[in-house]
């Protein structure tokens, strides 16, 4: 008969499980908290991206639509008129400020400048000499671009509408132009309009849109670092004396790095004037674009995450940044999440040692008779260690999911649809199977966001993405549909028939039609959300990589939009329009 084991043996040997079964749960806790981070921080990453990328080109289009209009107002016959005749009056030495072509001029000009909101203008002669302005003391004297931006005003008497960068025009502002040639009936410059333009307005109607959140910014600067747009955060500035009470931030705060947070009491080693750039200013300063979701100290001390970009074209640089504490919140709320149930689970698994141990000492005389309800007693501990292990691995799995899908419409997201399409290409490729790509978008979405608002927009994307959750497209386990990008979905489909294929399409097309989603700007009645479909279905992989499976579907999407939308179009290979991809 086999003796019974040693209570010291059996007590070492339970706090070895134990602490076995809990270091294995904390490790895969571990493992997916950093699966989480890197899933979280490569969002934030193409949110700050894409966002920066809005702010410069809603920058680019204003520039443009500027230098169109001074253009226009430089090549107006009447305004060249007076412009050649103020020329003649300041060669014959006249008194500028007593012209009569002076007044009429400022007449002309005044209205467009209120419109605008500018700040003045300047007619500049090809000596770079004010000729005409908005008061009278600036006639004659040198035009300050020719002092600061020489070389931006001599492409201007070569002919070119030119944007002038922010410069410091006078002693507690500064100030930017855009500056048009203005040509004679040989097309010659004979002088150049200047409208000054306030950049605090001017920048402020584009980087406003880049406010983010609580904390989030999206500010411009200069090749020296200098703030060029008013700080989200100008009163705390004051708070700090990094700015005084009556200043604004814009063209008065460098961006440097204060070595700690100053919003949390730290006191800087270095003077203002000897602090570095911000990692992120000193790169955007020599001309390189980037992201950092690593976080970074901002000008305040704060740690952030940010990407900028230097644009070349117009000599200064934008950057969008958030604090990292507001950016990882999410992150952090899970991670709180994980470490709570770990501890209750820790302090479980002590409680329940020391009962053990309590009950062995307890009972050490008498093991022969309470052995059945001590095995009983190990039975539930065990069934509850078990539940507890189910519902962390559920929990895991869960947490996996939320990786690879879409938080809006609940399918599968872009990046989990990229791998598989990839895995299923080469089974297929492997197996002489055929596969299958169908890729849709909503018609008009942006008509739809633009009327109904991007909430309504997000819930049509929503309803959709529902009704092809539970949608019977898929019949087998490779079978996938995701979400492939803002409006646009992609289905695959593997060892299928045209047959099948031309259907599913087809279902999908009518399903979502059916949902009748109301849609005034769809451009075909009944007024309701519609899509358009391309698919291809390829039998021979070896000719095909999966990329270009994706672009031949898109070929025949962009086919079914051109022929009107709301309809399906498979790819043939005499089709020739081009792939937006």
């Amino acid at each position: 008969m086999q003796q019974p084991k040693h209570p010291k043996q059996q007590s070492i040997r339970a706090i070895t499980l134990i602490t076995t079964f809990m270091g294995a749960v904390i490790l895969l806790s571990v493992f997916a908290l950093k699966q989480i981070k890197v899933s979280t921080t490569e969002q934030i990453r193409d949110n700050l991206q894409t966002l920066l990328l809005t702010v410069q080109e809603a920058h680019q289009i204003l520039v443009e639509q500027r230098r169109f209009a001074v253009s226009s107002i430089a090549e107006t016959a009447a305004i060249v008129a007076v412009t050649k005749r103020i020329l003649y009056e300041y060669h014959s030495d006249f008194p500028l400020a007593d012209s009569e072509n002076l007044r009429a001029f400022r007449q002309f000009i005044l209205p467009i400048i209120r419109k605008f909101g500018d700040q003045g203008f300047f007619i500049i002669a090809p000596d770079y000499a004010n000729i005409a302005a908005m008061d009278n003391n600036s006639l004659g004297r040198e035009n300050i671009i020719a002092r600061h931006k020489p070389e931006l005003l001599a492409k201007v008497f070569n002919g070119e509408t030119t944007f002038i960068p922010p410069i410091k025009a006078d002693k507690e502002a500064a100030t930017m132009f855009i500056v048009a040639p203005m040509l004679d009936s040989q097309q010659q410059v004979i002088a150049a309009l200047a409208l000054r333009i306030n950049p605090r307005r001017y920048f402020s109607s584009v980087t406003t849109i880049g406010r983010i959140g609580e904390t989030g910014e999206t500010y411009a600067f200069d090749k020296s670092g200098t703030l060029l747009t008013e700080s989200r955060f100008d009163q705390q500035l004051r708070d700090l004396n990094i700015i005084s009470d009556n200043q604004s931030s814009s063209f008065n705060v460098l961006i440097k790095d204060p070595g700690g947070d100053l919003t949390q009491g730290y006191k800087a080693k270095l003077h203002y004037e000897q602090r570095p750039l911000t990692l992120m200013a000193a790169q955007a300063t020599q001309g390189k674009s980037g992201t950092n979701t690593e976080g970074y100290r901002d000008y305040r001390g704060v740690p952030v995450m940010g990407a900028w970009i230097w644009d070349h074209k117009f000599q200064f640089g934008i950057a969008t940044e958030i604090n990292v504490e507001e950016a990882l919140e999410p992150y952090y709320k899970t991670r709180n999440t994980f470490i709570q149930v770990l501890s209750i689970s820790l302090v479980m698994v002590l409680l329940l040692l020391k009962l053990i141990f309590h009950l062995q000492r307890q009972h050490r005389n008498r093991i022969e008779q309470t052995n059945a309800e001590l095995e009983q007693r190990v039975k539930e501990r065990t069934a509850d260690l078990e539940k507890m292990q189910k519902e962390l691995s559920e929990a895991n799995e869960e947490l996996a999911m939320l990786a690879i899908t879409d938080s809006l419409t609940g399918l599968y997201n872009r990046r989990h649809f990229d791998n598989q399409l990839s895995l299923e290409w080469q089974r297929c490729l492997r197996d002489n199977k055929s596969l299958a790509i169908i890729l849709f978008d909503v018609d008009h979405f942006k008509q739809y966001n633009d009327h109904y608002g991007h909430l309504m927009g997000d819930m049509c994307l929503k309803n959709i993405g529902s009704l092809l959750n539970v949608s019977d497209i898929t019949k087998r386990p490779s079978d996938i549909i995701a979400r492939y990008g803002g409006e646009e979905f992609i289905v695959m489909l593997s060892n299928t028939d045209r047959d099948y294929c031309t259907q599913a399409a087809n279902a999908i097309c009518q399903k979502i039609r059916d949902l009748a989603i109301p849609h005034e700007f769809s451009g075909k009645s009944p007024q309701v959300v519609t899509v358009s479909v391309g698919f291809i279905i390829c039998d021979n992989l070896e000719s095909l990589r999966p990329n270009q499976l994706v672009s031949r579907a898109d070929i025949a999407l962009y086919s079914a939009k051109d022929g009107g939308r709301n309809q399906v179009v498979e790819y043939h290979d005499d089709q020739r329009i081009a792939s937006r991809r």
